[in-house]
């Protein structure tokens, strides 16, 4: 008895042993020391996520696709400030998303 001729391989998206087409795409980084990304909207091409403070829970901006310049943005709340590693963390997921967007 032979076994059966099976193409299991790591994934370079995900990390995970499947076969090709069972790959549900990168995963993204959505946890940070201060902030996280939360999923909000999947639409067939791209996907808004909310940036929200790990500590007060507060909506602080949102990740969406900005059509005029053809990549992810950040769109921040009004009277909102940021550290340098809040931002170093925002510019890292949006960068993130535009690599998984791109696979």
């Amino acid at each position: 008895m032979t076994s059966p001729n099976l193409s299991l391989m790591r994934c370079t998206h995900c990390g995970k042993i499947h076969e090709d087409d069972q790959c549900e795409g990168p995963v993204l980084k959505t946890e940070y020391e201060y902030i996280k990304f939360e999923l909000v909207e999947k639409k067939p091409a791209t996907n808004v996520w909310w940036c929200v403070n790990k500590k007060s829970d507060s909506w602080i901006g949102t990740v969406r696709w900005y059509g005029p310049w053809r990549q992810y943005c950040f769109f921040p709340e009004m009277n909102t400030v940021f550290s340098v590693g809040c931002m170093k963390d925002v510019a890292n997921f949006v960068e993130a998303a535009m690599a998984a967007r791109k696979s």
